[in-house]
């Protein structure tokens, strides 16, 4: 599950924390996080609150307080619904994995899928 999260926040552009960036990258940084993890809340409130898929992505398209493009949006629903934040029950705890995943910046590249 984690290493899904983390491909979702690598797709999304958070690259985790890197070594010598400027303080204020650094926020920029954390703030992209902090979206990105918000936006799975709201979307697994709306899991939670028995929405269909589609209807998640037009309160997200709705809300204007994110600048994620669609595409981004129907993968952020799409991760809520049926990736790996959809084993995760209530919109706080996918807050925080989706957190922690975009801030570590996806899986150890030293990984590899077993043959």
């Amino acid at each position: 599950m984690k290493r899904a999260l983390a491909s979702i926040a690598v797709s999304l552009g958070c690259a985790g924390p890197q070594v010598g960036v400027a303080a204020g990258e650094a926020a920029a940084q954390n703030k992209q996080c902090i979206d990105m993890a918000a936006a799975h809340q709201i979307v697994a409130g709306s899991r939670n609150a028995r929405l269909y898929p589609d209807q998640a992505l037009a309160q997200m398209k709705a809300d204007k307080s994110f600048r994620f493009s669609d595409t981004e949006l129907k993968g952020i629903v799409n991760n809520v619904y049926f990736g790996g934040a959809s084993d995760i029950g209530q919109p706080m705890a996918v807050y925080q994995a989706v957190y922690d995943a975009c801030r570590k910046g996806g899986t150890d590249p030293r990984w590899k899928p077993l043959q």
